[in-house]
């Protein structure tokens, strides 16, 4: 996900569904830029940029980079994922695998049901991940580049760290998909 123009999306401009978003950066600079040794500076695999938006209807996701991205019900329950590259959706309280298929010019997906101990693997790995970038935020690591509503960057800030911390110790799995 990236914030300014480049081949990624914008998301705090383009993803309008999301009635009130923010999106922040690190304020560390990249590993490999000069620095004074003491700095610290984002190393590969650490999130460097955050969005955080909420639907209409109390929805919500958050995009690490791009990758993972999370998207949540009103209930705090994960509904789908894009994790490592595969896309996940909910479905009876499980994670599902959805696999792109084209046949005669048409692309649909196919759901794919994965064991027990890969879905325990993918969450124990995304609560390490929020945990950690929990504790960046509320350590004023990352500096945020905008909100819409202009005026709401405080507010979702404090509502964005209040989602991580609610749904980063146990990530629960909703039972469907959609909120609707």
């Amino acid at each position: 996900m990236a914030i300014e123009e480049s081949k990624r999306e914008n998301l705090l401009r383009d993803a309008t569904a999301y009635v009130r978003r923010i999106a922040f950066r690190d304020a560390r600079p990249v590993s490999g830029e000069t620095l004074p040794p003491s700095d610290a500076v984002v190393e590969p695999g650490q999130v460097s940029e955050v969005f955080y938006g909420e639907r209409s209807g109390r929805d919500w996701s958050l995009y690490l980079d791009e990758d993972p991205v999370l998207q949540f019900d009103s209930s705090d329950k994960l509904r789908r994922l894009y994790f490592r590259n595969t896309r996940y959706r909910a479905e009876n309280g499980r994670l599902v695998v959805l696999s792109r298929e084209q046949r005669g010019g048409r692309v649909r997906l196919i759901a794919s049901e994965i064991e027990d101990s890969a879905i325990d693997v993918i969450k124990t790995s995304l609560q390490g991940t929020l945990a950690r970038l929990a504790a960046d935020l509320d350590a004023g690591r990352f500096t945020v580049v905008g909100s819409v509503p202009v005026e709401a960057s405080e507010e979702l800030g404090l509502r964005c760290r209040e989602a991580i911390q609610r749904v980063g110790m146990q990530i629960e799995i909703a039972a469907q998909p959609s909120s609707r």
